[in-house]
């Protein structure tokens, strides 16, 4: 996801029994001033909403 404050990226990945879960977030502005902080706050919120997800594990497929 990416937006006019930075970036974010989930990447969730698989090996075996092992599950790896790995967030990445780049702020690219050091300053946000008081009429985009309604924005920038949206932008965080959806970050929220994306780590807050349930991540269900189940057995994998036959041969895996």
């Amino acid at each position: 996801m990416e937006s006019a404050f930075g970036r974010f990226h989930l990447d969730v990945s698989a090996d075996g029994d092992v599950v790896r879960v790995r967030s990445f977030l780049d702020v690219s502005r050091s300053r946000i001033g008081p009429d985009e902080y309604p924005r920038f706050r949206a932008f965080l919120g959806e970050i929220d909403a994306v780590l807050q997800a349930r991540l269900v594990v189940g057995p994998g497929e036959a041969g895996s």
